[in-house]
């Protein structure tokens, strides 16, 4: 486990960790799913091809989760794919509660598992970008490995403000480059797990801002089909 992933861990566990009441919660829903489905959903396609499914789940809902999974048993049991399941550590234990304990898949990756802790070389010459900027479609125009990381950066931004207003000056431009360093570090663990995994589909919730796009961009710019859905 990478130092980073550790210290990420710890945050979450104080940010994140269950209670008594939800733990409860979620062992009853579990119960009550299996009572009433049974044991169909561990089955198998004995008919394996070598083709992989890829599904980023990074919303941390039941509702999304038995989707994505309802979703990965179709193609694995009709059309026998190989499904891996990439999670974040904010997600991944309500992932293996819904996806394992109840649907029986067993693939799971992290992308916190995939970035980089040390500092990325060319941090500071993107940060710069940012700081020189003096209007805001200078830092639209931002790419980073081909990808487009200064729009979604201002993207995601943007959802924090009452009216997605963004004025440029130093505050905004500290919040940015938090932002597009975050997605630096997305963009080379997706490259990655999309060189390793060498998925033949990409289904994920969300492809619009910094955590998600990185994954999207990736899959696309190596002719990986991508399907966005929304959980709303």
């Amino acid at each position: 486990m990478s130092l980073y992933k550790n210290i990420k861990q710890i945050y979450c566990n104080l940010k994140y960790k269950n209670s008594k009441e939800e733990q409860e919660f979620i062992n009853n829903y579990l119960k009550e799913f299996k009572d009433r489905y049974g044991d169909i959903l561990f089955e198998k396609s004995l008919h394996t091809i070598d083709k992989t499914l890829l599904i980023y789940s990074n919303h941390n809902t039941t509702y999304s989760m038995n989707l994505e999974s309802i979703i990965a048993k179709k193609i694995q049991l009709v059309y026998g794919w190989r499904v891996v399941f990439l999670c974040t550590i904010e997600t991944i234990s309500l992932a293996k509660k819904i996806c394992n304990d109840i649907y029986g898949f067993d693939n799971f990756i992290l992308i916190e598992d995939y970035m980089p802790f040390i500092s990325i070389p060319e941090l500071s010459e993107y940060l710069d970008m940012v700081d020189n900027a003096v209007a805001l479609r200078e830092i639209e125009h931002i790419k980073y490995n081909d990808i487009p990381i200064g729009v979604h950066s201002i993207a995601s931004y943007s959802t924090t403000m009452p009216d997605a207003t963004i004025i440029l000056n130093d505050n905004s431009r500290n919040k940015i480059k938090k932002i597009l360093k975050k997605s630096m570090r997305y963009v080379i663990a997706s490259k990655q797990i999309v060189e390793k995994y060498k998925p033949d589909l990409v289904i994920s919730i969300e492809k619009g801002t910094v955590g998600t796009c990185e994954l999207f961009y990736s899959a696309i710019n190596n002719n990986i089909d991508y399907i966005q859905y929304s959980s709303c």
